[in-house]
């Protein structure tokens, strides 16, 4: 049985601390942004050539909240 693969259809803002996300399969998926932040990849926050993070996700609010939320 082959999928199709996921893309993304829709992002908007949930609320201060929350974004979903519509799949073009029609799910929808809720996630938090300290979450999203705890879990960062970017060369900030995890170190690029070991992979070790640079960031203790136990130093990242839960209260992480957004101002506006928008796809790009």
């Amino acid at each position: 049985m082959s999928h199709a693969p996921l893309f993304v259809r829709r992002i908007w803002q949930k609320d201060n601390h929350t974004f979903s996300i519509q799949w073009n399969d029609e799910s929808i998926q809720d996630f938090r942004l300290s979450d999203l932040q705890k879990n960062c990849p970017c060369a900030r926050c995890t170190d690029e050539n070991t992979g070790k993070r640079v960031v203790d996700p136990k130093t990242i609010s839960d209260d992480v909240r957004a101002i506006v939320v928008r796809s790009i």
